[in-house]
């Protein structure tokens, strides 16, 4: 049984790696000289950085980006990728299109609560 207040390896794992990733990150930037530090790059040309204040811009680049081709992104604000929310939301409604229920054709569908109502073609509003 576990005892409280201890995390459990893999998860004390996962954290020192987090740790390791950060320092090294910093410590790339301050290996650099002043001048020539951006606080944005990657590690072993693989694991992506951006130690800058985050805007809402670049939030929106990397979290809300349909037109972005990866799923993953690097993160707005530390080590690593967070998700493209865009992309997956694009993906997923391609995917609803392309297996639209009999009868409904392959038009863009409305749903309300999770339940399509309807489906919208040249013509306007069908109703199921």
């Amino acid at each position: 049984m576990r005892q409280p207040g201890r995390a459990r390896p893999f998860t004390r794992l996962v954290r020192l790696a987090g740790v390791a990733l950060v320092a090294a990150a910093i410590a790339q930037e301050l290996r650099k000289q002043p001048q020539d530090r951006t606080w944005t790059g990657t590690l072993g040309g693989f694991v992506p950085y951006d130690f800058r204040p985050p805007t809402l811009a670049r939030l929106r680049e990397r979290m809300w980006a349909p037109d972005e081709p990866r799923i993953f992104t690097p993160n707005v604000f530390g080590v690593g990728w967070t998700v493209n929310v865009g992309r997956l939301a694009r993906l997923a409604d391609t995917a609803r299109a392309e297996v639209a229920p009999p009868g409904l054709g392959g038009g863009p569908l409305v749903t309300l609560a999770g339940l399509t109502v309807a489906k919208v073609d040249s013509m306007g509003l069908d109703l199921p």
